[in-house]
C-alpha cells in the first residue's frame, strides 16, 4: 500500500511540474505595434524618394551638369498630400548652352541650344514594405521607438492644450471689445488637464499666486479669476468709437497668442517628421515600388545645310528652330539595405514627335565675309558652326523603351554603377541615302559608368554633397559603316566613331526643394 501511495504521489506531483512548463492556451499573444503610423510610414516613403531620386540622369535631386557638353538640369521634388492620385510631383528643366547640347527622350542628341521641361506625377501604391530586424530583435525595436512616439505625442497634445487654453484666455480678456470675435467655441469641453494649464497662463500673466484655484474648479471660476480689458467710448466729430480702456489690456498674452498660433500651423507635420525620426535608427531594408507618368516638351535650335531652298540648288546654311514634345510611363523599383547598398531599377514607355537627329552626322563649317577693308588689306568676319544635312532630317513619331539599373554603395567611398539601355522604334530612322539603310526603323542604345557619390562631413551625414557620373555612351549597337548610295564610298571609321561613341561627365550638386520633412 505504501508502495501505491507513493507511486501515485510521484505521479500526481510530476503532472504538476508538466503543467508549469507548458505555455498557457489562455494567455493571448501580445502583438506589437508597428515603428510607424500608416501615414507617416508614407511620408517616409515620399521622403526617400525625393529626396534620393528626383532627378532623371543621376541619382539625385538638384543641379545637374554634363561637363563634356555642356549642359546643366536643374531637378526638385514636392509632395502632394491634397491629390489623391498623385503622392508628390517632380520637374526636371534642362537646358543646353550656346553651340553646346541639349538632351532627347532621355539624352543624347547633339543640337546647338534648347531647352526641355519634364514634369512628372508619381503614384504610389499600397504594397511598399520596410523592415526593422528580425525575430524579438524587431520587437525590441519597435517597443522602444513606440515610446519615443508617446513622448512626442504627449508633447503634440500638451501643446494643443496649450494653445486652446491661451486661446480660451485671450477669449475671455477681450470678451468686451465687440469687434474681436473669439477664436474657439464658448462650450468647449475643458479636462482637468486643460483646467491646470488655464490656472498656470492667469498666474503668469496676472503674477499672481494662491487663486484658491484647482482642476476641480468650473470653467467660469478659473476666468473669473482672469482679468478683462475694459472699453471707452469717445465721441469724435459726431461719431462715437469704442476703444480698449489704458491699463487693462494685456498686450502680452495676445501677442502670446498670436505667437502659438502660428506656431501651430506646423504642429501636425513638425510632429510627423519628428515620429518619422524616432525610427530613422532601426530600419534595416526598405523596399519601394512607385510609378510615374511624365509629360515633357522641348525646344531646339538647329543649324541646317539645305542642298535645295526655295527649288534652287544651293549651299544655304539656316538656323531653324524645332518644337517636339511626348509622354513617358515609368516602373520605379528601389530597395535599400540600409548602410550597406542601394538599388535603384526603372522601366519605361515613352511615346513623342521627335526626329531622328542622334542617327545623322554632323559637319563642322566656316563662313567667311569682308568686315573691313583699307587698301590691299581686308579683314574678315567668321562664324564656325556645327551643321546637319536638312534633307536627312526626318520628323514623325517615335516610341521608346529603356531599361535604367543603379547600383550605389551606402558610407563607402567605393563608386556605384549605372547602366541604361534605349530603343527607339520609327520610320524616323529610315536611311534613304545609304545602300541598305531604307528600312531601318530601330535604334538600340547603351549608356553606363560608375557613380560616385561624396557624403557630407555634417552632422547630416546621409546627405550628398556631390555625386559624379563618368559615362560611356554607344548611340546604336545596331549601326554599321554606312555606303552613299550617290558616291558609292564607305563612311570612314571616324565619322563613325564620332556618330556613335561618347564619354561624358555629369556632376551632381543635391539641392533638396521641399525639406526632408513630409
Amino acid at each position: 500500500m505504501k508502495h501505491l501511495y507513493l507511486a501515485l504521489l510521484l505521479s500526481l506531483c510530476a503532472q504538476a511540474v508538466f503543467a508549469q512548463n507548458q505555455p498557457s492556451r489562455a494567455t493571448p499573444k501580445v502583438k506589437t505595434k508597428p515603428p510607424l503610423p500608416p501615414k507617416e510610414f508614407d511620408a517616409m516613403i515620399i521622403q526617400d524618394i525625393t529626396y534620393t531620386i528626383a532627378g532623371e540622369s543621376t541619382p539625385t535631386s538638384g543641379l545637374k551638369i554634363d561637363v563634356t557638353k555642356p549642359e546643366a538640369t536643374v531637378s526638385g521634388a514636392f509632395p502632394t498630400p491634397n491629390l489623391a492620385w498623385a503622392d508628390f510631383i517632380s520637374f526636371d528643366l534642362k537646358a543646353g548652352a550656346t553651340n553646346g547640347n541639349i538632351n532627347l527622350l532621355k539624352g543624347y542628341t547633339s543640337v546647338n541650344t534648347g531647352f526641355e521641361f519634364r514634369p512628372a506625377l508619381h503614384y504610389i501604391p499600397a504594397v511598399n514594405k520596410a523592415k526593422y530586424g528580425s525575430g524579438e530583435n524587431a520587437k525590441t525595436n519597435a517597443i522602444l521607438v513606440n515610446a519615443r512616439h508617446d513622448i512626442t505625442l504627449a508633447n503634440k497634445k500638451a501643446s494643443r492644450d496649450s494653445l486652446l487654453m491661451m486661446a480660451l484666455l485671450r477669449d475671455h480678456h477681450l470678451s468686451k471689445v465687440e469687434s474681436i470675435p473669439p477664436v474657439i467655441p464658448a462650450d468647449s469641453a475643458v479636462t482637468p488637464q486643460q483646467k491646470k494649464i488655464l490656472i498656470h497662463f492667469i498666474e503668469t500673466y496676472t503674477k499672481k499666486t494662491n487663486l484658491g484655484l484647482s482642476e476641480a474648479s468650473s470653467v467660469d471660476t478659473i476666468l473669473a479669476k482672469a482679468p478683462v480689458a475694459d472699453t471707452i467710448t469717445t465721441v469724435e466729430k459726431g461719431k462715437s468709437h469704442k476703444d480698449i480702456k489704458p491699463g487693462t489690456f494685456l498686450g502680452k498674452l495676445v501677442d502670446d497668442y498670436a505667437k502659438r498660433a502660428k506656431q501651430h500651423k506646423n504642429l501636425d507635420k513638425n510632429t510627423s517628421a519628428e515620429l518619422i525620426k524616432n525610427a530613422a535608427d532601426i530600419w534595416t531594408q526598405k523596399n519601394y515600388f512607385w510609378i510615374t507618368v511624365s509629360p515633357f516638351a522641348r525646344s531646339t535650335k538647329l543649324e541646317l545645310y539645305h542642298t535645295q531652298f526655295e527649288n534652287k540648288d544651293s549651299s544655304y546654311i539656316k538656323s531653324e528652330y524645332k518644337f517636339f514634345f511626348g509622354l513617358t510611363g515609368y516602373l520605379n523599383f528601389y530597395r535599400v539595405n540600409v548602410n550597406k547598398r542601394a538599388h535603384f531599377f526603372r522601366l519605361g514607355v515613352t511615346a513623342a514627335k521627335d526626329n531622328n537627329l542622334n542617327t545623322l552626322n554632323s559637319f563642322n563649317y566656316e563662313n567667311t565675309r569682308p568686315f573691313y577693308a583699307y587698301g590691299t588689306n581686308v579683314t574678315v568676319k567668321t562664324k564656325e558652326g556645327t551643321a546637319y544635312n536638312e534633307k536627312a532630317l526626318h520628323t514623325g513619331l517615335v516610341g521608346q523603351f529603356n531599361v535604367d539599373y543603379y547600383n550605389l554603395p551606402l558610407n563607402s567611398f567605393v563608386p556605384g554603377f549605372y547602366i541604361s539601355s534605349t530603343v527607339n522604334l520609327g520610320n524616323v530612322y529610315n536611311l534613304n541615302d545609304f545602300v541598305g539603310r531604307e528600312n531601318d526603323s530601330f535604334v538600340l542604345g547603351l549608356e553606363g559608368g560608375p557613380v560616385l557619390n561624396i557624403k557630407s562631413r555634417e552632422k547630416d551625414k546621409d546627405k550628398n554633397i556631390l555625386s559624379i557620373l563618368l559615362y560611356l555612351r554607344y548611340e546604336d549597337l545596331t549601326d554599321q559603316r554606312r555606303t552613299s548610295k550617290e558616291s558609292r564610298q564607305l563612311e570612314p571609321i571616324e565619322d563613325f566613331r564620332k556618330r556613335n561613341l561618347s564619354v561624358g561627365l555629369r556632376l551632381g550638386i543635391p539641392i533638396t526643394l521641399p525639406q526632408r520633412s513630409s
